[in-house]
């Protein structure tokens, strides 16, 4: 039998050389992490991002003397951020849900995804609720940036993607996405949700649907959207049975508020003490129009009204447009977002009877891509600019003055 050589016996090791060459891996993920934001899907979100931050940050500077209450001290910064629904997600981080009956206002209302998270972030900024409030929010502003880059230059390029992201941060009560509101987290997983099913990424795709309820209602849009999508990519199989984890979440919020308030739909049946009431689409579409042409023009709230029904009415042109321009998952998506934010509406002796419908028609992500391919038009490109910033300045003077605004 023949004997093996010494150097068999002996386990090979890199050569001094190569292991002086090798970079250590931390450098390695450092190099990685700088490559990525430098790419085209990172770097202009980012820059977008960065420059409507610093623009909003300074404008609340500038503002931030408007106050026409009496205080001793104007707000801070981030307090000027941090308006009307945001102490209620404040106070279900501090004291958790509660539950006051039907007939009174609680935190039930408000769905969990938006507090959590930002109770998570809360542990890293020493506790600060509000701070907290205010990253999480921009964070997820960034993130539904870059989606919706990458989503709009996989349907139309990279051109119509830019004019798509400058459409939607300089929209006009765009400044929400860094309040302590949910609009900037429900576009994030949205646009993330749509974006990994059409590349049929489905792990991905059914874990982003999934958290995409539990932050407002009308994210169970996605699921006809994903449905299509599925049955597209995949037929009509048993394993189409895994959309099913896109209300699981949802589901487990009605079971939990059903032991605590015995309805497990206490998230609507306490609607009716904001003075909310079901109201079919086209009769808000009456109410905004009645609300417009008589509310006097010399009053404030005329404006805010104007602004519903120009919202309601420009992204009804663009639902109904993109059943010709866009793919059917992105019309399956924004008409049930539509139909939701447009169904109710608040009894006109309440307050103003369309409130908030500007702010809910920001879900409907699919309208900045249709506006970025119409873009290409320098006439409506240059006329979308300066009518978002011309509206945006006004309303920006209403919020940081404390005066209400969606």
């Amino acid at each position: 039998m023949s004997k093996r050589k010494k150097s068999d016996n002996v386990k090979s090791s890199p050569s001094p050389t190569a292991a002086s060459t090798a970079p250590p891996r931390e450098a390695i993920s450092w190099t990685t992490l700088w490559r990525a934001l430098c790419s085209p899907e990172w770097r202009l979100p980012l820059a977008i991002f960065a420059g409507s931050r610093i623009a909003l940050l300074l404008m609340s500077l500038v503002f931030i003397g408007l106050t026409p209450q009496q205080v001793e001290q104007p707000p801070d910064i981030l307090t000027n951020f941090m308006r009307w629904d945001s102490g209620w997600y404040e106070q279900i981080i501090n004291q958790g849900y509660t539950w006051k009956g039907p007939d009174q206002q609680s935190s039930v209302a408000f769905f969990p995804l938006y507090p959590l998270t930002a109770k998570i972030m809360s542990f890293f900024l020493f506790g600060n609720v509000k701070l907290a409030l205010f990253v999480t929010s921009n964070l997820a502003f960034l993130f539904f940036l870059h989606y919706l880059y990458k989503l709009t230059c996989h349907e139309f390029g990279a051109e119509t993607a830019e004019r798509a992201l400058l459409y939607a941060a300089l929209f006009p009560i765009a400044f929400y996405s860094s309040a302590g509101y949910t609009e900037s987290l429900m576009l994030f997983l949205a646009t993330a949700t749509l974006y990994y099913a059409r590349l049929g990424q489905w792990r991905a795709a059914l874990i982003f649907g999934a958290l995409t309820p539990l932050t407002r209602l009308v994210g169970m849009a996605v699921f006809p959207a994903l449905a299509w999508e599925w049955y597209k990519q995949k037929g009509l199989t048993f394993k189409a049975l895994y959309l099913l984890t896109i209300p699981s979440g949802l589901l487990m919020f009605m079971i939990y508020l059903w032991i605590l308030t015995g309805d497990p739909l206490a998230f609507n049946t306490v609607q009716k003490a904001w003075n909310h009431v079901l109201t079919w689409p086209w009769g808000t579409f009456q109410i905004a129009w009645q609300v417009l042409t008589t509310v006097p023009r010399t009053r404030y709230i005329y404006a805010i009204a104007a602004l519903d029904f120009g919202s309601m009415g420009l992204f009804l042109i663009l639902c109904v447009a993109a059943l010709r321009y866009l793919p059917p998952a992105y019309w399956l998506y924004s008409l049930p977002v539509y139909f939701l934010s447009t169904s109710a509406t608040l009894l006109p002796d309440k307050g103003l009877p369309t409130a908030s419908i500007a702010r809910y028609m920001m879900s409907i992500f699919p309208a900045f891509m249709l506006l970025g391919h119409w873009g290409k038009n320098k006439f409506l490109h240059y006329l979308i600019m300066f009518l978002w910033a011309i509206l945006t300045g006004p309303l920006l003077v209403y919020y940081f003055a404390g005066i209400w605004v969606e």
